[in-house]
């Protein structure tokens, strides 16, 4: 890989977000809160096991990058 090749790759800037898809029916039925900072509808990011009957939920804006968390009980 050449120099310039290197040095454009490391200045791209943040990797492009993909798209929410829903992974289960369930997923898609959380609440996305909008971002504290901006304002904008976040998208779902992560879902994980938090205690017996709740998970972790990390939620992240696709316009400024913020990650909010939210503890939800397992339907």
């Amino acid at each position: 890989m050449s120099r310039e090749t290197r040095t454009r790759i490391i200045n791209k800037g943040p990797m492009p977000m993909i798209l929410y898809q829903p992974a289960t029916l369930h997923s898609d039925s959380i609440k996305r809160p909008n971002c504290s900072d901006c304002g904008t509808a976040t998208h779902l990011f992560g879902i994980e096991a938090e205690r017996p009957g709740y998970e972790l939920l990390t939620f992240v804006c696709p316009r400024c990058e913020h990650i909010e968390t939210a503890v939800g009980k397992v339907a």
